[in-house]
């Protein structure tokens, strides 16, 4: 499918909540027929089932007490008790589902059930670095990356080890302390974590590589003026495809190096770029920013939240995450929702808990949603060619849809004014007789005469942050 639909559910959270819901002890052998049905209705293509793997308890245990993380805990949780709290998915003791999981064997029933009902499944793989407890800790300590200068390496690890292992981290920001280093200067490394991607492609579709861009020569030179002899990904990606070559690998990437790792062989990349306009830029900055070459399109991921962003709702206001919920939907690439998305949630809830805050459900945004999900649940934005369209007032967005004789109109005032003016249809589509323009989000239909069509164009007022998604009928004399 060119252009999939990825869903990230917490798998933390959604199992300890279904273990509430029923009562009972729910792994992943035991999922109700239910929960299969709904992730049906969401017409996903991929489920992003996130933090699966087990987190040792060091790695816990800084978790519980780590102070600039005490507030966050709080806010979502005010009732918040220590069993909440599970530790990084991202510290991971290795590729071994945890216990509320399940086994191995468990894991691979629930991809075949997912696969039974066309969705495929994502996990995620951890480049940069490893859990405190993680056994290379022991067994393989050269696979670290060793304090170049004798300073700020783990002193409990040395004590254990007698290895100077640093903390993993980025360029930017101090070092993940629940977290070590890996080595990409090893070769023997490097072949046991293609040998991890070569386990994971045995019991899932895809994976989702977390901050991808930290292991390129590049970015790895940048935080440890270490220089890998070659980048990790095109070895990677090639021998996990030569083998498995529908495997699907999505980067989470920043700092515009989204198109350098799709070169490498990703098959999407975050549009985190598109994020933040969405947030804070006009219309006409976004219309630029969708000019970029199609092949860099069709690999990007479109999102307006996430685990490590705040929710929608609470960034961009009600009207307008709607509003940018139906660009990311009707864009070419990958679209991309988060659990709790389409219920309207506003509270951001850190990767290190396991429960879900008492939050209402939000009944507009959970309508619109339903709308939005039905109309580009159509394969015309699954498999369609998208054509990026000019309007005389800048403050709309306007794309089409073409896929055989169908088209899709899709128009979005992203502004906080009213817009009334007229657009031009598709220069390619023959006027020949009057249309009926239906509404997809609302079911709203309006029919305009040929004559008025091809002298002034299609008459469209919009409300502040109020789209269309049009589909076109011919009404035959």
């Amino acid at each position: 499918m060119k252009y999939p639909l990825l869903y990230e559910l917490n798998g933390r959270i959604w199992l300890t909540e279904l273990n509430r819901k029923y009562r009972e002890s729910v792994d992943l052998s035991k999922i109700p027929e239910y929960e299969f049905k709904r992730f049906r209705g969401l017409k996903m293509d991929y489920l992003w089932l996130m933090g699966v793997w087990q987190t040792g308890e060091k790695s816990v245990a800084i978790s519980r007490t780590y102070p600039e993380l005490q507030h966050e805990y709080k806010y979502a949780l005010p009732d918040l008790k220590t069993s909440d709290i599970t530790g990084s998915p991202y510290a991971i003791a290795g590729y071994k589902p945890g216990s509320l999981f399940g086994s191995f064997s468990d894991l691979e029933r629930f991809h075949r059930h997912l696969n039974d009902r066309d969705i495929k499944l994502i996990l995620d793989f951890i480049p940069n670095h490893m859990g405190l407890d993680h056994p290379w800790v022991n067994a393989h300590p050269e696979y670290f990356l060793q304090s170049p200068d004798d300073t700020n390496f783990d002193e409990a690890i040395y004590k254990q080890t007698g290895y100077k292992i640093v903390n993993g981290k980025d360029p930017y920001f101090p070092n993940w302390s629940d977290t070590l280093q890996l080595d990409y200067t090893s070769t023997a490394m490097r072949r046991q974590q293609i040998n991890n991607l070569l386990k994971l492609a045995k019991v899932c579709d895809g994976v989702r590589c977390d901050m991808a861009m930290l292991v390129t020569r590049e970015v790895f030179y940048k935080t440890w003026k270490r220089m890998p002899d070659t980048d990790f990904w095109p070895e990677a990606i090639s021998e996990v495809k030569s083998k498995f070559p529908a495997f699907c690998f999505i980067a989470e990437v920043y700092w515009d190096m989204e198109w350098p790792l799709q070169q490498m062989g990703f098959d999407y990349t975050y549009d985190k770029r598109l994020y933040d306009r969405l947030s804070f830029a006009q219309a006409d900055e976004i219309h630029a920013h969708l000019r970029a070459d199609a092949d860099f399109q069709n690999k990007s991921i479109r999102f307006i939240e996430n685990h490590d962003q705040n929710r929608a709702v609470t960034q961009f206001g009600r009207e307008k995450s709607l509003a940018a919920a139906t660009v990311i939907m009707t864009l070419p690439g990958m679209h991309f929702l988060h659990s709790g998305q389409t219920k309207g949630y506003r509270i951001k809830i850190p990767v290190q808990l396991c429960r879900l805050p008492n939050e209402k459900e939000d009944n507009e945004v959970k309508l619109y949603y339903k709308n939005l999900i039905r109309a580009t649940g159509h394969r015309i934005f699954k498999t369609g060619t998208w054509r990026l369209q000019r309007c005389q007032d800048s403050r709309l967005l306007y794309w089409t849809w073409h896929l055989g004789k169908s088209v899709r109109l899709v128009v979005i005032n992203y502004s906080n004014q009213t817009v009334e003016t007229m657009i031009d249809l598709p220069a390619d589509y023959l006027i020949a007789c009057d249309i009926a323009f239906k509404d997809e989000l609302t079911g709203n239909v309006y029919v305009y005469p040929r004559e008025h069509l091809c002298a002034s164009g299609l008459y469209i007022k919009l409300a502040p942050f109020q789209s269309h998604i049009f589909s076109m009928k011919s009404i035959q004399p």
